[in-house]
């Protein structure tokens, strides 16, 4: 199945130029008007929808992530967002820029990199949905400030499939690679959509949640690799025992008139 939309010239004009400024700055930052519209025809495993999502910005089209499972946005929804790249080198205005909920795990460009990582992985052609379903939920356990709150329904792995476990060494260990069997990823290509309400204010709670976006003109991420063959530590863990963890978005039901819902990652 296709992931991400087909990108033209001039359909994207307005996109490409907020994503152009983004790169031609030193500071990495734009600001723009983002819409989550609905959750139509995304993953889900245990009544949980973990995405990829579907949205705009800035009026195109774009796939989005979910790295922040704290906090809420109701679904459908339209606010303004401080785009980033995720491997800039001010990352102020981010919720993880200078500081990660879950302490045990790194904080700024490595931890942005980290999980674009994975989720270049989770859109690859061919990745399993037990694979996508683990890298959510890696990407939630590596950012929440409550970890044991994220579901741990996968941890029964099957086949070559790696558990949330594995996907969180194979990003602190791969990330900055080129590896055998793993697409690398172009950093400058994802895009980080924080609430313009915490440019100021990190806590828990404030402003709506933050995301990922990926953009390129080319589609989505292609694996580059020789072979599909791991390297030897990859192999390890694809042969190792750790169990699939499953992941914890938070989808609250339908309240009000509107019938609006409001999904905690």
């Amino acid at each position: 199945m296709k992931i991400f939309p087909a990108f033209r010239a001039g359909r994207h004009t307005q996109l490409l130029a907020v994503l152009l400024a983004v790169g031609a700055c030193s500071a990495a930052h734009a600001s723009t008007s983002f819409s989550f519209p609905n959750l139509n025809g995304v993953l889900y495993s245990a009544g949980e929808p973990i995405g990829p999502y579907a949205g705009s910005l800035g009026g195109a089209a774009v796939t989005i992530f979910c790295d922040d499972f704290n906090d809420n946005v109701p679904v459908p929804t339209t606010y303004n967002v401080d785009v980033t790249a995720a491997n800039a080198t001010d990352l102020s205005l981010t919720r993880f820029g200078s500081a990660n909920y879950n302490t045990a795990y790194a904080a700024g460009t490595t931890l942005y990199e980290q999980i674009a990582w994975m989720f270049t992985q989770m859109v690859s052609p061919g990745e399993s949905q037990a694979n996508q379903i683990a890298i959510q939920e890696a990407v939630w356990h590596m950012t929440s400030s409550t970890p044991s709150a994220v579901s741990t329904v996968s941890l029964a792995k099957t086949g070559a499939n790696l558990t949330y476990l594995q996907w969180i060494t194979a990003a602190q260990s791969d990330y900055n690679k080129t590896v055998s069997g793993f697409t690398t990823p172009n950093f400058s290509n994802w895009m980080i959509l924080t609430d313009v309400a915490n440019a100021s204010t990190k806590t828990v709670g404030t402003g709506n949640q933050e995301l990922l976006a990926y953009y390129t003109t080319s589609g989505p991420p292609t694996n580059n690799s020789v072979s599909s063959t791991p390297e030897p530590g990859t192999s390890t863990m694809l042969a190792g025992g750790i169990a699939l963890v499953f992941l914890g978005t938070r989808r609250r039901s339908l309240n009000g008139a509107g019938k609006s819902t409001e999904v905690r990652d």
